[in-house]
């Protein structure tokens, strides 16, 4: 039996044909190559449209100011009743951010002052530059715990304090260089929501263990910082380690933190004091240590803090020498991670307040700020683990994209069957109540057909129609004669893929099965009466009448006719 291949919406008329080209018209290599860039890094937006529009290079120029520095634009509309709220804010910010910049500076085994400048100078170039309205820039406990076991692995913050501190100046600067060069707000798209919860909940107990040096007074602690050596070094300290005064210290304010957080839940008048306890608890305890003298009893104190502002640091920056590559591969590990928490808590914020968040003016922001935190003796910061996190990252990364690779690779492919007493065609393995129809056999892509998943398809469908050969046969149905292949969702394809359905008419030919493809383009009700004069030609009536009828369901559902 001669093989046919219909394609439906392939053969239009002439005035039909005519009026699609006028309307669609035939794009270039390079066309199609800034199409896929503008989709790429601008979802699709043309990022000098705006520019464009511009009559007079004077507004050209200003729309470019805006766009660098998004203060220009909201700084218009800026209130003093927006002045009074920004304030109280900042003042509830500060009274956190004292004793947790401390905090948070021990953990990347950095001076105490470092730890205060990264409050002070990267905020106000956010502020410039950042398109989030209720972002707070500041050190973090994640890449604060990531910067210190890096940087440790390289130099002993004790023993060489200048040559740690210029590698973590280094490590920042090149953080900042990474995310202010890519620029390429896509690469967030890779890990997947439940990837970075996972990994900060994660990051959460790590930093948890590791405070319990601090919080139990041990002196001699493992520079490790998996699980499995901090708590063993806890528990070999157990005997001849622990501080008592320090637990009962740490204890007594940990509880004074829990309960205030509790009021300030329960009680919405009350909310300043969870802001204001962690202030309220380092001048305490620091009261309390300097009467009582706990310091010569065994408790770590934190000691002077140098005063003034950031001092510059540029030259402390290695531009050269073998520490350079040690500190970019830092930096680049650290900014991502920065980078990745300061989005998903940026288009957490958007989300609730209804605005959008620029993915790639961040990047540009916030690697601006950290390369000026460089330059000013502050380290890495970002919006509010381990030797080991980098591969923590990479394998989010890595199961996301894997993801996409195996959807790419492995498309849905489906048989149909149809709702009894009716002409809609559904996938059998969701609707148990459909039935298949004799003698023809229905599959669905629900992809385009690519290079990567072109022989997948071919051999797919092929082991469709033998299972469903089998399946009839036991049933007594009669043999198949039509396979329709339904491409709805097929809305692209290459030369690979139409190598690969050549290969299956021609396999099917064989077998003396014919192949009908239902496509998704704009079909005439002319077309239809081709198939159908094509089909009636068929020797079998019942399985003509019945693939006929599948048919024209199939384009009356998905396709608009005219």
């Amino acid at each position: 039996m001669a093989l046919t291949l219909v394609a439906a919406g392939h053969y239009h008329t002439t005035a039909w044909t005519a009026l699609v080209t006028a309307l669609v018209s035939k794009k270039s290599l390079l066309e199609e190559f800034s199409s896929a860039l503008k989709d790429m890094f601008f979802a699709g937006d043309d990022p000098l449209r705006q520019y464009k529009e511009q009559p007079s290079w004077s507004k050209r120029v200003w729309l470019s100011l805006q766009h660098v520095f998004p203060v220009l634009e909201w700084g218009r509309h800026y209130t003093l009743s927006k002045f009074k709220g920004d304030f109280i804010a900042g003042l509830t910010i500060a009274s956190l951010c004292i004793p947790q910049d401390i905090g948070y500076s021990k953990l990347a085994n950095l001076p105490p002052e470092i730890g205060l400048y990264s409050s002070f100078v990267p905020p106000l170039i956010y502020t410039l530059m950042g398109s989030s309205r209720d972002l707070a820039i500041g050190p973090v406990a994640v890449v604060s715990l990531l910067l210190g076991s890096q940087l440790q692995n390289e130099f002993d913050p004790k023993t060489h304090p200048l040559e740690y501190r210029r590698l973590a100046f280094t490590a920042t600067f090149f953080a900042g260089i990474t995310q202010a060069a890519l620029g390429l707000g896509f690469i967030i798209e890779f890990s997947s929501h439940a990837a970075i919860v996972g990994f900060m909940a994660g990051a959460a107990i790590t930093i948890a263990l590791q405070q319990l040096k601090g919080f139990l007074g041990i002196r001699k602690f493992t520079t490790n910082t998996d699980i499995v050596s901090v708590v063993k070094s806890i528990f070999k300290s157990a005997h001849h380690g622990w501080n008592w005064q320090t637990i009962l210290i740490g204890a007594s304010f940990l509880g004074f933190l829990l309960v205030t957080k509790y009021i300030g839940k329960k009680k919405k008048k009350l909310f300043w004091m969870s802001a204001a306890a962690p202030l309220i608890s380092v001048i305490i305890s620091t009261f309390f240590v300097y009467v009582t003298r706990a310091d010569k009893h065994g408790v770590a104190v934190v000691k002077n803090i140098e005063k003034g502002i950031n001092p510059p640091s540029a030259s402390l920056i290695y531009f050269s020498g073998p520490f350079l590559l040690k500190g970019f591969k830092i930096g680049v590990v650290a900014g991502l991670i920065a980078l990745t928490e300061a989005i998903a808590i940026g288009r957490t914020f958007a989300a609730m307040n209804d605005y959008q968040l620029d993915g790639n003016k961040e990047m540009v922001a916030l690697g601006t700020m950290n390369v000026v935190a460089s330059l000013t003796s502050c380290y890495i910061t970002t919006g509010v683990v381990f030797s080991s996190v980098e591969y923590g990252l990479l394998i989010a990364v890595s199961i996301s994209i894997a993801k996409i690779l195996l959807q790419a690779t492995r498309p849905k492919t489906a048989l149909l069957g149809n709702l009894p007493r009716t002409a809609i065609y559904k996938k059998i393995e969701q609707y148990q109540e459909v039935t298949t129809v004799p003698g023809v056999v229905i599959v669905q892509v629900d992809s385009a057909i690519y290079f990567t998943n072109s022989n997948y398809v071919k051999e797919r469908i092929l082991r469709w129609l033998e299972e469903e050969e089998e399946r009839q046969r036991q049933q007594k149905f009669p043999q198949i004669e039509f396979l329709i292949v339904a491409l709805s969702a097929v809305v692209d394809i290459d030369t690979s893929g139409i190598l690969a359905l050549e290969e299956l008419l021609r396999a099917l030919e064989k077998r003396k099965i014919r192949v009908i493809k239902q496509a998704c383009d704009m079909v005439s009700g002319k077309e239809m009466v081709r198939q159908a004069r094509w089909i009636s030609e068929s020797i079998s009536v019942t399985p003509c009448v019945l693939a006929l009828q599948a048919l024209l369901s199939l384009m009356v559902e998905r396709c608009l006719v005219i």
